[in-house]
């Protein structure tokens, strides 16, 4: 296994996990959840830890793909800017939920306070992940950024 099969791999990991563990946050805040909001701040900093490693991975993914015929450029910078981006917001986001887990087994007065700023945090990275994952589709599948014609209604159908 090399570095870009790994990250192939566990790039889906932050994408579908953020989506995830943003919809645990919000529901254990809602709730009030102690239980539901550590699990999900948990999670949210497992994701920054996995974010670490699709990061580290990207850049041979990226002199692999490069060197294929086919492939463009613009895609590929276009997703790494993005998914640095991402990045970014996951480690902020993994670092505030690091630190709201701290807080809780401190009683901290102002958990509740960051567990919010954390929930506000994982709806930007869901978001930014999901746009990252895109734009790192694009770069091999084609068909993510074009409409077919063969979907377009057609002109001479039926009634």
């Amino acid at each position: 296994m090399n570095d870009t099969y790994l990250h192939l791999t566990l790039t889906h990991f932050p994408i579908v996990g953020s989506f995830i563990a943003f919809i645990l946050l919000f529901s254990g805040y809602i709730q009030k959840s102690e239980g539901i909001t550590k699990a999900a701040l948990f999670l949210l900093v497992a994701l920054a830890l996995v974010t670490i490693v699709v990061n580290h991975t990207g850049e041979e993914a990226e002199e692999f793909v490069e060197n294929m015929a086919g492939y463009s450029h613009e895609a590929i910078h276009e997703h790494e800017e993005m998914a640095e981006w991402a990045f970014r917001l996951m480690l902020a986001t993994g670092l505030g939920a690091a630190t709201a887990l701290y807080m809780f087994r401190r009683k901290a007065q102002k958990t509740r306070l960051l567990v919010g700023l954390v929930l506000f945090l994982s709806l930007a990275t869901c978001g930014l992940m999901v746009w990252a994952g895109k734009k790192g589709g694009e770069i091999r599948h084609t068909e993510v950024n074009s409409v077919s014609e063969t979907n377009a209604p057609s002109e001479n159908h039926a009634h």
